[in-house]
């Protein structure tokens, strides 16, 4: 084995022990594809089961690319790839943070179905200003809930993972090898390079080569692709990027051709413009790696955010070097909180020749709604447990005709508090769950009972609270919100 690959996943499931490596798999039938798998869609008939490669990025906000608008990035491949497939404008994340919005991904399922609400900060911090309980969390997604990677495995694709995992130590029943991937590189339990993004990485199976982690990392993606490029079985590569979550750190170079850039809309950081120009560039090289093995067209290509950016915390009381690092204006909130900077974010599908390009969509999607349309691509149904839940939609009738997923609404649960940096405001996130139907979006906040509707039709940067003057729309959607948390057994909050 070539010292930068990572190791195989039969080779860690042989470490952990025959009892572990059932434990994820339970339940989870050995199929092979037929017709009767192939999805219901309206249109012309798929080709045959596609590659499947997502970039999974880290931290990065709806306004931070070319193709989302911004002025400040330069973002050349993210737009090219934007002008040769969809763009989803209300793509959302399922959660505010990291670890619960990729198990979302990862499962289909919405956080009170898996039960990872949230990055866990022990000890609980600012407890004296907490007015509440919050319900527990876990940091590891647990091994009763499917993966897409077991699910593809099953159904006869490669699978490898790159970068960050967040979900589970990389050699335990929680980690990628055990969780359906062949191969993993880079993924553990940690949210961050834990010695930044310059050597030693310090992360499981990358080779240490002394460079700048990004472009280590996706030598490693395009090795995958190049191990699995016109072989007998189609592949599913989750690129999980790392950036640009903090630490904010880059070539010197990057940085610098960033310093004489014009501002624009709050967007003004150097290290942060290099940390975007470089996902980009590597972004190209990964697609590049695709067209050179004539393999692009048989490729659907996802490229998404794990939640919102940095965005305007003034209101929060974040100290003044967050504020400085991106803006996601006219969006309210960033990171951590669910008005729509926290949680919309840049979404692009290609497919050439299949997913028609050029097109802007406004339809509502999900990170959750991937799971089910690799599931009706891959023809994967027989291998999704019976018991396994899924509440996305697929995606396929959006992706090929423009059809919206068949809901009604989307929902967000987090019963939690994130401490903040300011004794006026302590924390930057309090206890809420929100529902958007339509046009509508409702907030509703555990302290003190108290309820937000935003028309996003015409306010959505979420400054005109309607609740008071829409009483039938306000209530209206808190039924729909509170019958959804009863139905998902959702984890409340409760006095203390």
């Amino acid at each position: 084995m070539d010292g930068r690959r990572g190791v195989t996943r039969r080779e860690a499931l042989a470490g952990l022990g025959a009892g572990v490596a059932l434990s994820g798999c339970a339940g989870r039938r050995e199929t092979t594809p037929s017709a009767t798998n192939a999805p219901d869609y309206p249109g012309a008939p798929l080709p045959e089961r596609p590659n499947i490669v997502v970039v999974y990025v880290d931290d990065l906000g709806w306004l931070d690319t070319g193709f989302q608008g911004s002025q400040y990035y330069d973002t050349p491949n993210l737009d090219a790839l934007a002008d040769e497939g969809v763009v989803a404008t209300s793509g959302y994340a399922n959660a505010p943070n990291c670890a619960p919005s990729r198990a979302c991904f990862n499962t289909g399922q919405y956080t009170p179905r898996h039960g990872v609400g949230t990055v866990t900060d022990p000890p609980p911090r600012r407890p004296e200003a907490r007015r509440l309980e919050t319900p527990p969390n876990s940091e590891r997604l647990g091994t009763d809930n499917a993966t897409i990677a077991e699910v593809l495995s099953d159904a006869g694709y490669a699978t490898g993972f790159v970068g960050k995992w967040h979900l589970g130590e990389a050699d335990s029943r929680h980690g990628p090898l055990a969780r359906g991937f062949d191969r993993n590189v880079g993924g553990d339990i940690v949210g961050r390079p834990p010695a930044g993004y310059f050597s030693p990485y310090r992360l499981p199976n990358v080779t240490d080569d002394g460079g700048y982690l990004p472009d280590r990392l996706t030598d490693d993606a395009i090795e995958f692709v190049a191990d699995h490029a016109g072989g007998p079985d189609p592949f599913f590569l989750l690129f999980s990027t790392y950036s640009v979550h903090g630490p904010l750190q880059a070539p010197d170079d990057a940085v610098d051709a960033y310093r004489d850039v014009d501002c624009w809309n709050g967007q003004c950081n150097p290290t942060y413009g290099a940390m975007v120009s470089n996902l980009d560039a590597n972004v190209g090289r990964l697609l590049a790696a695709l067209d050179e093995r004539g393999i692009r067209e048989e490729t659907l290509v996802v490229f998404t955010s794990d939640n919102g950016g940095l965005g305007d915390y003034d209101e929060i009381g974040l100290p003044r070097d967050w504020k400085r690092v991106t803006s996601q204006g006219p969006l309210r909130g960033g990171k951590r909180t669910l008005y729509e900077g926290g949680i919309r974010v840049p979404t692009v599908v290609s497919w050439p020749g299949v997913v028609p390009g050029g097109r802007r969509s406004s339809t509502p999607i999900a990170g959750t709604d991937f799971f089910p349309t690799f599931v009706d691509l891959a023809g994967a149904h027989d291998a999704v447990p019976d018991d396994h839940v899924v509440d996305g939609r697929s995606l396929v009738p959006w992706l090929t005709d423009g059809t919206p997923p068949d809901r009604d609404a989307l929902f967000w649960h987090f019963p939690f508090y994130h401490a903040g940096a300011s004794a006026g405001r302590p924390f930057q996130a309090e206890p809420v769950s929100v529902v958007r139907a339509g046009r509508w979006k409702l907030h509703r906040f555990y302290e003190g009972d108290r309820v937000e509707l935003y028309d996003l039709a015409n306010d959505r940067s979420e400054r005109r609270n309607l609740a008071s003057d829409r009483p039938a729309v306000r209530d209206r959607l808190r039924g729909t919100l509170d019958d959804w948390l009863n139905e998902t057994d959702a984890p409340l909050p409760r006095p203390k």
